[in-house]
């Protein structure tokens, strides 16, 4: 998506937030994750990893294992 859609959708998602409609939303960029959700479920090869607020989600050492292929140690 262009930065000006981004932008259009996220618009569109606070609308149905303020009048208490809950959105199942699947997405792949990071700035919509961020500013347009409260909380994220984050999935790998059908299993759940975690699940969490944003910033939960996005700075877990879940997230950084499976996809970046980080381990601690």
């Amino acid at each position: 998506m262009t930065e000006s859609e981004v932008e259009k959708i996220l618009e569109i998602v606070r609308e149905l937030k303020a009048r208490g409609i809950s959105i199942v939303w699947i997405e792949h960029v990071l700035q919509t994750m961020r500013e347009g959700t409260d909380r994220i479920l984050c999935l790998a090869e059908g299993r759940d990893i975690i699940c969490g607020t944003p910033y939960e989600v996005m700075n877990s050492k879940e997230v950084s294992e499976v996809y970046l292929g980080t381990e601690e140690g």
